[in-house]
């Protein structure tokens, strides 16, 4: 477990201010590979039950992780809009 969270400190985006805890590492790798994608077909499934028409996956630019990811969950770059943040 901790060479697992030393990568995702490594790899967290200066974007990413929520820290990732041990317990959370220990629920995920204990399920298959596909768990994070599974997650995120049942968020999509449950939304679209909710009424809504479109998801947006924010990921830092230069994330090529994350990006890999989104991409093919099937997330493709919007490379018309941009997000800005007031931290308050």
């Amino acid at each position: 477990m901790p060479a697992v969270l030393d990568l995702w400190e490594q790899a967290r985006s200066g974007h990413a201010s929520t820290a990732d805890r041990r317990a959370d590492v220990e629920r995920l790798v204990s399920d298959p590979p596909a768990t994070l994608l599974a997650l995120t077909r049942a968020g999509e499934d449950y939304l679209r039950q909710c009424g809504a028409r479109r998801i947006t996956a924010l990921v830092a630019f230069g994330d090529e992780a994350a990006g890999g990811f989104w991409e093919r969950a099937g997330y493709p770059v919007d490379q018309k809009i941009g997000r800005r943040v007031r931290n308050l």
